[in-house]
C-alpha cells in the first residue's frame, strides 16, 4: 500500500493530509483561533468538586474550566530504584498527582493533562495520569512501570528492550517503549528520553514559578506530531509547500531517523492540495450524501447527540438475487464508513442504518468487515451487533473535535437544521405579527424588511392577500427589500420615528 503525507501552509491554517493508495483518509486542520489542545499540560486550580457528577471542574487559563471525571485520577505512584541509571537526572521534584477523589479540594493546584479537546459548550477533558511523549518513547512522571508496544513481538528483542528502559531512566519514572524503536540504536532511544526529561525540567521550573492556573508544556503542532507519530517507515514520501516548515521537520527527521530524509520533498510552486487532487477529495468526501463506487450512496448526519449514517441502495441494480445484492451494497458501505469516520474524525455514538439482511451469516459477514476496516482506525472503536432492524450501534473514542467543526460554521439561517422556513410559513409569521402589533398599537404606518426572495413570492401570489389585511387593520404596510437579513426573518420598523419593532411584538 502506498502511503503519502501532505502538509499544506496558508497564513491563517494547516492542513495535514494522509493518503493510502491515492484515497484521502486522514485530514487535520489546525488555526491560531482553534488551536490543537490535546496532550498540552496545565497547572490548574480545583473550581468545583461535584460527587453526584463523580468529576471536578478545575480552572486552567483558558477561555473553559476542564472537566476532570473521578475516574481520570490516577492511582498509580512512583518507588526509587537503587540502580544507577545511564541518564543522569534526579526523581521529580514537584509535588506527585492526587490519587484519589478524596484529595480534591476547591482552590487547591493540581497538575493536569487534556485528553478530549472541548466539544460544543463543553470544556476540555483532562487527566492527572500526565506523561510526554517522544519518538521512540513516552516518559512517565511518578511511576514505576516501563512498557514495551504490544505491537513489537518478539520475546527477545521486548526482554533487551525493557532490560534498556529500566537502566535508562532516573528514579520516579515510568517509561514506554514506542513500536519505532524496535530495530533503532540504544543512542537513539536515549537521546529521545534526555530530550523529554529535559522538557520534564521545565514544566517543574514553570510550575514553582507561577501561582496562577496556566499552560505549563504545550505538545506540539498537529504538523510536527504527525511527523513524530505517523512518518515511519510505510510512508513513501511527505510533500510539503511551506519552505520553513520544510527545513524544520527535515532538520528534526535529521536527528531521529536520517534515513527518511529522502522521502521529503519541498512543492515549489503552485496549489499543492489542487495539485494532488485532494482539494476535490475533500469536497467529495465532505458532503452530506457520499457516493459509493456502484452508485450507492450513504448520508451523513451529525447531530450533538451522535452521528448517524443511513445506507441507500441509489441507483444499483445488481444482479436477481436481492440478497447478494443488499450484501455487496452494504459490505462496500461498510468500507467507506469506517474511512469516513477517520477523514472526519467523529467521535461519540454513531449509529449506522444498514439495508436490512434476511440471512444470519451475511449479518455475520457484514459485522465482521466493518471490525476489519474499524481496525485501521487508531482511535479505539467498539461496535455491538445488527439489531433485527438493520442498525448497528457502535462507539468511537473522541479526541479531538470532528472535521466538519473545524472547517465550517453553523448556518446563522437554519442555525444548523439544514431547513428555513417556506415562503408560505413566512407570510403566516408575519400575519401573526400584524395581529399581535394591533392589539397593543394604534400606529397607521409600518416598513417591513423582507429578503428578495419572499419579495417576489409577495407580489407574483399574495398582492391581494395584504390588502385585505391592510383594510382589516387600518394599517399601511410598505415592503422594503433588504438583502442583508436572510428569507428566514422579517424586521418591522415604525414610520413615525424609524425604531425597529420586531421584537417587541
Amino acid at each position: 500500500m502506498e502511503k503519502e503525507i501532505f502538509i499544506s501552509e496558508t497564513s491563517l491554517e494547516s492542513r495535514i493530509a494522509i493518503l493510502e493508495d491515492k484515497e484521502l483518509v486522514e485530514l487535520y486542520i489546525e488555526t491560531p483561533q482553534k488551536y490543537r489542545m490535546i496532550s498540552n499540560i496545565y497547572y490548574g486550580k480545583i473550581e468545583k468538586v461535584i460527587d453526584g457528577m463523580g468529576a471536578a471542574f478545575i480552572e486552567i487559563g483558558e477561555s473553559q474550566n476542564a472537566f476532570l471525571p473521578f475516574s481520570q485520577i490516577t492511582k498509580r505512584h512512583g518507588l526509587p530504584r537503587k540502580k544507577e541509571r545511564i541518564i543522569g537526572a534526579g526523581s521529580p521534584t514537584i509535588e506527585p498527582p492526587i490519587h484519589s477523589s478524596k484529595e480534591l479540594k476547591e482552590g487547591k493546584y493540581i497538575l493536569v493533562q487534556v485528553i478530549k479537546e472541548p466539544y460544543f459548550k463543553k470544556g476540555s477533558g483532562v487527566t492527572t495520569d500526565i506523561s510526554l511523549a517522544g519518538r521512540y518513547s513516552v516518559l512517565v512522571p511518578f511511576s514505576k512501570n516501563i512498557g514495551i508496544s504490544r505491537k513489537i513481538k518478539n520475546n527477545k528483542k521486548r526482554s533487551s528492550l525493557k532490560k534498556m528502559a529500566n537502566e535508562l531512566v532516573p528514579d520516579g519514572f515510568g517509561l514506554i517503549i514506542r513500536t519505532e524503536a524496535e530495530n533503532k540504536e540504544i543512542e537513539y532511544i536515549k537521546d529521545d528520553v534526555k530530550d523529554l526529561l529535559n522538557s520534564w525540567k521545565e514544566l517543574e521550573k514553570k510550575v514553582k514559578n507561577t501561582n496562577t492556573p496556566q499552560l505549563v508544556h504545550k505538545e506540539m503542532s498537529i504538523s510536527s506530531s504527525v511527523i513524530r507519530d505517523l512518518f515511519t517507515s510505510d510512508v513513501d514520501r511527505v510533500i510539503i509547500d511551506d519552505k520553513s516548515k520544510y527545513k524544520d521537520i527535515r532538520s528534526y527527521v535529521n536527528d531521529i531517523d536520517e534515513k527518511l530524509l529522502g522521502r521529503i520533498f519541498y512543492h515549489k510552486s503552485g496549489s499543492l492540495f489542487g495539485e494532488y487532487g485532494i482539494s476535490k477529495q475533500i469536497e467529495k468526501y465532505l458532503r452530506r450524501k457520499v457516493w459509493l463506487k456502484n452508485s450507492s450512496y450513504l448520508i451523513i448526519e451529525q447531530t450533538e447527540a451522535l452521528l448517524s449514517i443511513d445506507v441507500n441502495s441509489g441507483r444499483f441494480v445488481g444482479k436477481k438475487d436481492r440478497e447478494k445484492n443488499i450484501l455487496e451494497v452494504n459490505l462496500l458501505a461498510a468500507n467507506e464508513i469506517a474511512r469516513q469516520l477517520r477523514l472526519r474524525n467523529n467521535g461519540g455514538l454513531i449509529v449506522i442504518d444498514f439495508i436490512d439482511l434476511t440471512k444470519a451469516q451475511n449479518k455475520i459477514l457484514l459485522e465482521n468487515e466493518l471490525k476489519k476496516e474499524l481496525k485501521k482506525d487508531k482511535a479505539v472503536t467498539t461496535t455491538a451487533k445488527l439489531s433485527k432492524f438493520g442498525l448497528l450501534e457502535m462507539t468511537r473514542q473522541r479526541i479531538s473535535n470532528s472535521l466538519i467543526f473545524s472547517m465550517s460554521d453553523v448556518c446563522p439561517v437554519c442555525h444548523g437544521n439544514g431547513r428555513i422556513p417556506s415562503k408560505q410559513s413566512m407570510i403566516s409569521k408575519i400575519e401573526m405579527w400584524i395581529k399581535r402589533f394591533r392589539l397593543d398599537n394604534k400606529a397607521k404606518r409600518i416598513f417591513i424588511h423582507i429578503h428578495p426572495n419572499l419579495m417576489e413570492f409577495i407580489n407574483e401570489n399574495h398582492r391581494k392577500l395584504f390588502r385585505r389585511i391592510q383594510w382589516k387593520h387600518l394599517l399601511k404596510i410598505t415592503f422594503l427589500e433588504d438583502t442583508n437579513i436572510s428569507i428566514g426573518e422579517f424586521k418591522v420598523f415604525m414610520k413615525k420615528n424609524s425604531n425597529e419593532v420586531t421584537e417587541k411584538y
